[in-house]
């Protein structure tokens, strides 16, 4: 138990020092938050290259600990931008704290029960993360690309399975609790990271709102407990759009956000394929919301940040691809023509529409949608986005066109359309969710500023 404790909390101590050392000034609690997320998917990048040089894995991540460490020395005692100036607690913002706790609280122990209930998750979990994990933890790991097991995707990228088998690699056994803790760290780290953010960006209020209304999704808890790569990947969407807000709030002294954002993207295409398309699209649409709201050579700059944490998980991700990845089961082994076909076929949209706003209408599993929910507190509070126009405008950009990246992609696959929707839409907007929040918040009217208004008219 020791063994597997140490081994667990290795990868979290890279990711926190990762983090530490670029951002130095960040909120403790982001950076820990942020920290685990980036840690695990640095882990797994080194678990893959051990496997293929034939070099133990901890090798590697000791170099990385290192690095972090001596980069990151005496970064406490700088002085740091990005650090919010320290007001006093109010009653209110008190009181929020507490039902914050409460919820999340709460969600824990939904967590736990489930797991115990289910402790190898969903099917997708142990036929496909889950077992890929076990081959990847033996000297055969090569056999789980096999075509035999073209039903258990093994085009699907590493990041989930590379870490669970390091961690089995490293105790000697397969200890079924590794991918339950793996799930654990990712469902709260997202949580935190929504709600910490957004403290930093709009002040307690907005940070504990935004945190609880995740944290009391069902949906989103019950994902986590899946085991699947769905959470994980909304950890990352979220990460990369909170890391370029709080780069907009703080430039030009503390470039490293861009390049943790570069690096979160990144780990997004390590966790599912759905991640290459927030690759695709997010750096055009943050250049050009950057060059709106600062001008041409502020929005390169970022760019070139960016581009530069990009580059080395892209390059893993690619290389695996090429090398090891079998076509992709919706959109792979056909031409062109046979993939735009489907397009036209109004009845395939009319029918995926229609599944679209059921599922977006019963999402959550509350009893009301949790959209709606969040947009009955926009309607409440109004908007107040002109500070973080760049970052609201990439926020829209990118969440807008990976879903409708989704929608294209469900509706030229080859499968049913109804039984498309019904496996897949939940996940999906699962994915989203997280940034979606971090969007609505950012862009809202804070309550204290809701309300002084109102009394300011009186």
């Amino acid at each position: 138990m020791i063994l597997l404790l140490v081994t667990v909390v290795l990868p979290l101590l890279i990711g926190f020092l990762l983090v530490r050392a670029v951002v130095p000034g960040l909120r403790t609690d982001v950076q820990v938050c942020l920290g685990a997320g980036m840690g695990i998917g640095l882990v797994s990048c080194c678990l893959f290259l051990s496997l293929l040089t034939d070099t133990p894995s901890l090798f590697f991540e000791s170099v990385l600990l290192i690095a972090f460490a001596l980069a990151g020395r005496g970064a406490v005692a700088r002085t740091s931008v990005v650090k919010r100036q320290q007001t006093a607690v109010t009653q209110p913002e008190l009181a929020l704290g507490m039902a914050f706790a409460i919820v999340v609280a709460y969600s824990i122990y939904g967590f736990v029960s489930n797991v115990r209930i289910d402790p190898h998750g969903y099917w997708d979990a142990w036929a496909i993360f889950n077992l890929r994990a076990r081959f990847l933890a033996t000297a055969y790991w090569r056999d789980t690309f096999s075509p035999v097991f073209i039903w258990s995707h093994p085009d699907y990228p590493l990041l989930l399975s590379a870490f669970i088998a390091r961690v089995w690699r490293a105790t000697g056994s397969r200890e079924l609790s590794v991918p339950a803790v793996t799930a654990f760290l990712f469902t709260f780290a997202t949580i935190g990271v929504l709600a910490g953010s957004l403290t930093v960006l709009k002040g307690r209020t907005q940070g504990f709102l935004a945190g609880m209304l995740l944290a009391g999704t069902p949906l989103f808890i019950d994902q986590g407990t899946a085991q699947l790569a769905d959470v994980p990947l909304s950890f990352f969407i979220l990460s990369t759009l909170a890391l370029l807000a709080l780069q907009d709030r703080f430039w030009p002294n503390a470039p490293g956000l861009a390049l943790l954002a570069g690096l979160s993207a990144g780990m997004g295409a390590w966790t599912k394929n759905e991640g290459l398309l927030l690759v695709a699209v997010i750096l055009p649409v943050r250049t050009l919301a950057v060059m709106r709201s600062l001008g041409r050579r502020p929005a390169l700059a970022q760019a070139g940040w960016f581009a530069a944490g990009l580059a080395p998980i892209l390059a893993v991700v690619l290389f695996f691809r090429h090398s090891f990845a079998t076509p992709n089961a919706h959109i792979g082994g056909r031409g062109v023509l046979a993939l735009m076909a489907p397009l036209s076929d109004l009845n395939r949209w009319r029918i995926f529409t229609g599944e679209l706003l059921k599922h977006g209408w019963s999402f959550g599993d509350l009893f009301v949608s949790s959209f709606v929910v969040l947009a009955i507190y926009l309607a409440c509070v109004g908007f107040h986005w002109e500070r973080d126009r760049a970052a609201v405008h990439t926020a829209v950009g990118t969440l807008s066109l990976v879903l409708a990246g989704y929608c294209v992609v469900c509706v030229i696959s080859p499968f049913d359309v109804v039984w498309q929707s019904a496996t897949a839409l939940d996940r999906l907007l699962v994915q989203l969710w997280p940034g979606t929040l971090f969007l609505g918040f950012l862009a809202a009217r804070t309550p204290d500023a809701y309300w002084g208004e109102r009394l300011r008219r009186r």
